[in-house]
């Protein structure tokens, strides 16, 4: 009886750290405290501080004071929380559950379960309850689970002590239907979202807490938008442009329009919205005065810039800050870099702004893995604003399409996609009948029409299929030219027969082979040239496309979906000073192989039709567009629909699989390449010299220290051998035993890997790659 008093007496600790041990009661109050905030941005303040209040009871156990004395390894302890509410709150009591709706039982133990890994759940599974979170039998607490883990329990024992401390200290209340948001009116995609945004609270707030005791990190205040005095700044903002603009540009009056029906539009209501403007009408400032509108209107607590491509996302955030300040506008990125105390914020996405790419934000929303769900919870309470839409994936599209508009019904959020070429997701099988988004310009066909007349721009379909050697004619008596191709091989044989025959310091390649910062000088160069009215040649594949404000008297473009060719058009002619010309054609001898995927391809061959059965393509033909769409999405299965392991994980709500199958880019044998580029030299030297000394291994800090060069290839048979060849791959340490392991990165060792004109070196120019 007395060891029993003592054992009883034994405090238990969460954390252990240089400075003392963290009780885990004082861990336990700030999770569910912190959960309890969270939760409340979605009405589920109740159910996210009962999962912080039990998330490491499983803490209270022999086994894991062994691993914080470094004496044992491989314990789970985040299993213990789950088996307690499932054993002692819901089958034990059922006259009494602490909460009656199953499938949000299993949500809450699935959260409680993965907060160290992931959700990795099915909740439309018929699970047998009884076995569901079952107790090990006496002989089983010391057997390893699927992961190698023994569960934190020793003894049934210890399990009621646990038990008897969650009831003493009144850990789980009985919760109402009333606490939480109501399933039974969500679809799938709104189930499974909820799922998440239950999982990502109690991650932030476990992640938030351990840091504050682990590394003595004051918790962060809530950065909230202040809307009103950002309307005013960014008013400020754009009166100085207006007041250096050429009054006398009819495109000026366009974009003076646009802007004016944001406004409007952002007065109204929370909504799923559309924003259909042509290239070049200024949407940038645009988008954020209908962002900055809802926020007042709504309350909502910040906004959020979603763009397709990482090359644009520093040219927005540039104009953002010289309206607001360095201290509102926040970048989610790989290629920025931040002090600590600014990182911290970006990475739970605590700011007034947030930019990021599309991948960032739906690699976020899609997953159940802990840490990157962790700032979910944040897009609560948002304007969500996402520019160049149409880059969306067609087998992604339909479920992407369905948890924005899950943001929309039940997470107080607004959604405005823009693009210049809308496309018309109520054509997509798997979109409910009655889908509808509010339309932010008021007379769409109107604004094309007035800006078809001002663009100035001939468009020449070529019926025939030419070669390389008709596009070089084409341009002989050309000063300015702008080439879009739809593989690096391409380009690459394009930019070696102009460069043959023009003036080399003339003639300029843009690619995915050129690091961030090369691509930036090439832009850069390009613009002067063009402002000068300089001779200026630019080959490029399709990262042209979108976000890069260039104005090209001619251009010329491959045969590509529609909303691709419309985007490369946009930087034809851009202001409509001149009058301008755009030829589309179609290399000969191309097929399938010739094109970045089987879907490009699909639609590229639609857009070819298209023009064949129009004698023509007016670029700036709402109804050409309707009608491409009613195509693609209507009757092709392979790009009106999602992919069979999408629509399986749905229908199961099976946040595991779905996340597993959620791929904005499939980087599967991909690599990333350290280059030297010659405006990057130095620092490239110092973190070669660095890895050199690490035996080639390369901590997580020293990658973050070379967003601009670097460059990421797809690896395959010769490609591979090429790369290994040139370059040494990289190794990270991992475990106590800091083992080193090979990772997909590699760092150039000599100057011949990377052009300063073409960037990383290819073995095989002619063959086709993706971007």
């Amino acid at each position: 009886m007395e060891k029993e008093n003592k054992r009883e007496e034994k405090v238990f600790y969460a954390h252990t750290s240089s400075h003392g041990n963290e009780p885990l009661e004082d861990h336990l109050r700030l999770v569910g405290d912190l959960a309890e905030t969270f939760g409340a941005d979605f009405e589920s303040s109740k159910i996210t501080k009962t999962i912080g209040n039990v998330h490491d009871i499983g803490k209270r156990t022999v086994k894991f004071s062994r691993v914080l004395e470094r004496m044992e390894s491989k314990v789970n302890h985040a299993i213990v929380g789950a088996e307690y509410l499932h054993n002692e709150c819901f089958l034990e009591n059922e006259k009494r559950r602490y909460i009656e709706d199953r499938m949000m039982h299993l949500i809450i133990c699935a959260a409680i379960k993965g907060h160290h890994s992931r959700m990795g759940e099915s909740f439309s599974r018929k699970y047998d309850l009884e076995e569901m979170y079952q107790l090990p039998e006496a002989d089983e607490f010391d057997m390893p689970d699927g992961d190698g883990k023994v569960n934190a329990l020793s003894s049934l024992k210890e399990y009621e002590a646990v038990a008897q401390y969650a009831e003493d200290n009144k850990l789980v209340g009985h919760i109402e239907k009333t606490d939480y948001l109501p399933l039974e009116i969500m679809d799938e995609y709104a189930k499974m979202l909820y799922a998440r945004m239950i999982f990502s609270s109690l991650v932030d707030a476990d992640y938030t807490a351990t840091a504050k005791f682990c590394d003595d990190i004051e918790l962060e205040e809530d950065k909230i938008l202040n809307a009103d005095k950002c309307i005013g700044d960014l008013n400020a903002y754009r009166n100085k442009i207006l007041a250096n603009a050429d009054p006398s540009l009819e495109i000026n009056r366009l974009r003076n329009k646009v802007y004016n029906d944001a406004e409007a539009a952002g007065k109204l209501g929370r909504g799923f919205y559309s924003m259909t403007a042509p290239t070049g009408t200024a949407k940038t400032l645009a988008l954020m005065r209908f962002a900055l509108e809802q926020a007042k209107e709504n309350g909502y607590k910040r906004i959020f810039v979603v763009l397709p491509y990482l090359s644009i996302i520093s040219q927005n955030a540039d104009v953002y800050r010289k309206a607001f300040g360095n201290n509102i506008v926040f970048e989610d990125d790989s290629d920025t870099k931040y002090n600590e105390a600014a990182q911290r914020m970006v990475d739970r996405w605590n700011a007034p702004i947030i930019i990021t790419t599309s991948v960032k934000f739906f690699e976020t929303l899609f997953t159940d893995y802990a840490a990157p769900s962790r700032k979910l919870h944040q897009i609560a309470n948002s304007a969500v604003v996402f520019d160049e839409c149409q880059v969306l994936p067609h087998d992604l599209t339909s479920c992407t399409i369905m948890t924005l508009k899950a943001l929309v019904d039940h997470f107080n959020v607004s959604v405005l996609l823009s693009t210049a070429t809308f496309p018309k997701y109520q054509y997509r099988r798997e979109i409910p009948d009655g889908f509808q988004m509010t339309e932010v310009i008021k007379n769409v066909k109107t604004l094309y029409c007035d800006y078809d007349k001002i663009k100035k721009t001939k468009i020449i379909v070529r019926k025939e299929e030419i070669d390389f050697q008709d596009l070089r004619e084409y341009a002989q008596d050309k000063k300015q030219v702008l080439f879009v191709f739809n593989t690096v091989g391409k380009a690459l044989s394009m930019y070696k027969i102009l460069k043959d025959v023009k003036e080399e310091s003339t003639v300029f390649y843009l690619s995915s082979d050129l690091c961030t910062e090369h691509k930036k000088t090439v832009i850069r160069k390009v613009k002067a040239m063009l402002d000068q009215g300089q001779e200026c040649y630019l080959v490029s594949t399709q990262c042209i496309e979108a976000g890069v404000d260039i104005d090209f008297p001619t251009g010329v473009r491959e045969y590509a979906p529609l909303s691709s060719i419309i985007q490369t058009a946009g930087r034809i002619n851009r202001n409509g000073k001149r009058y301008g010309e755009f030829v589309i054609f179609m290399l000969k001898d191309t097929n399938v192989y010739g094109f970045p995927s089987s879907a490009y391809y699909t639609e590229a061959c639609r857009t070819r039709a298209l023009a064949e059965r129009h004698q023509e393509l007016n670029l700036n033909d709402i109804e050409l567009m309707d009608e491409y769409y009613s195509e693609l999405y209507g009757q092709d299965t392979s790009t009106g629909a999602d992919r069979s392991e999408i629509r399986e994980a749905c229908k199961k709500l099976d946040v595991k699989k779905m996340c597993d199958e959620y791929k904005l880019i499939d980087s599967t044998g991909q690599c990333t390449v350290i280059v030297p580029y010659a405006a990057k030299r130095e620092e490239f030297e110092s973190l070669l010299k660095t890895i050199r000394a690490q035996d080639y291994c390369i901590t997580r800090k020293q990658m973050a220290l070379c967003p601009d060069f670097r460059v990421n290839r797809y690896m395959n048979g010769k490609k591979a051998e090429f790369i290994k060849m040139h370059c040494h791959q990289l190794h990270v340490r991992l475990g106590r035993n800091r083992e080193k392991v090979g990772i997909d990165w590699y760092i150039a060792d000599i100057d011949e890997i990377y052009d300063e004109k073409t960037g990383l070196q290819r073995e095989e120019m002619s063959e086709a790659y993706m971007l």
